[in-house]
């Protein structure tokens, strides 16, 4: 900040409800986050000088997201968000029959810029696993499962990107194993 002279004003800064761990500092000096926050907002009501310096800090880790057990169609599954961003699956990544992956609920989700396919836009890469139906043949039904389930890396995009590169199937909400 570089107020021509000290003056008093309150300084708000949006704390976004995604964001879990928020962290703030004035002049290298924690603020309780707690104490400030109203509404969604950190409120620093003091006399600012030349030179203060603010440092917000909102870490943005890849997380699952469920949804309401009321949403039929997503039940066994998550999403994957980072930040205010909800990632998916596409095809050109991931391969043909993208129903056929499930993420285990113990994989760790990794936030990677190096090697994404867009300019360093950040990807997300976990462990998961394909079901294949290489053994199934004609039968449309079984009784028991076949246990031919395959170890494979996926690597989720931002949604607002998929499409991007060339047309294929794209998935959100993934079968959690």
């Amino acid at each position: 900040m570089q107020p021509p002279a000290p003056a008093a004003f309150t300084l708000a800064l949006r704390i976004p409800a995604w964001c879990t761990g928020a962290s703030l500092c004035v002049n290298g000096q924690a603020v309780d986050l707690a104490a400030c926050c109203r509404d969604g907002y950190a409120r620093l009501n003091r006399t600012w000088a030349a030179g203060d310096r603010v440092e917000l800090d909102l870490p943005m880790p890849a997380r699952r997201v469920q949804a309401h057990p009321a949403v039929r169609h997503e039940a066994g599954c998550v999403a994957l968000q980072r930040g205010p961003v909800v990632y998916c699956l596409e095809g050109v990544d991931n391969g043909v029959d993208l129903a056929a992956l499930s993420l285990p609920r113990s994989a760790a989700l990794e936030v990677a810029s190096a090697g994404s396919p867009f300019a360093g836009v950040p990807v997300i890469r976990a462990k998961a696993y394909r079901d294949s139906a290489a053994h199934w043949g004609e039968e449309l039904y079984r009784t028991a499962r076949p246990a031919r389930r395959q170890g494979v890396e996926v690597t989720a995009i931002p949604y607002c990107l998929w499409a991007n590169r060339q047309m294929g199937e794209m998935l959100v909400w993934v079968r959690e194993a």
